[in-house]
């Protein structure tokens, strides 16, 4: 997946529309979260930000289909689930003000309607992103068990309380 990180934007935003419509095939949708494709196209997400939104848009809907897929979980790590989360974060606030500030007339010879409907759809893929974003648990080692937790503190905690092991 070096092509996303090339600097050719056209040849970015061509990869990844190809990258969209591969993870519509599910199975196909395994072999392109194996391959690290997660982690590159959070990396477009990032650099496109509010200076080039198709790019962004495309990232986010790229990101938002690769969620679909059968045990995510297995697939999204720990720090790109992270990463994405503080990402939408950002660029969700930035879009917001843009918006609440637009409305108020303070933008009104900035952002044409095209512009804001550019911003509305990508704050709407950023939603969707944001709600069907993988939730990463730490499974309980412990044979037949099988609670899960949202963090270690949590299964370290279990873990003394239910099964008497210290940290």
């Amino acid at each position: 997946m070096l092509i996303l990180d090339h600097t050719l934007r056209d040849l970015v935003f061509y990869s990844v529309g190809i990258i969209i419509n591969m993870s519509l095939h599910p199975e196909v949708q395994p072999y392109l979260l194996q391959i690290e494709v997660v982690t590159k196209l959070i990396d477009v997400l990032k650099d496109a930000n509010l200076e080039d939104m198709e790019l962004a848009k495309v990232a986010a809907k790229a990101l938002h289909n690769l969620q679909g897929i059968e045990n995510k979980n297995k697939f999204w790590s720990e720090a790109d689930v992270a990463r994405l989360d503080e990402i939408t974060l950002t660029l969700g606030g930035e879009l917001d003000s843009i918006m609440v500030r637009a409305k108020r007339l303070i933008l009104k010879d900035v952002a044409t309607e095209e512009e804001m409907d550019t911003i509305q759809g990508l704050r709407s893929l950023l939603n969707a992103l944001v709600n069907d974003m993988p939730e990463l648990t730490k499974d309980c080692p412990i044979g037949n068990c099988g609670r899960k937790f949202k963090n270690q503190q949590e299964l370290e905690s279990h873990l003394e309380r239910r099964h008497g092991q210290k940290k």
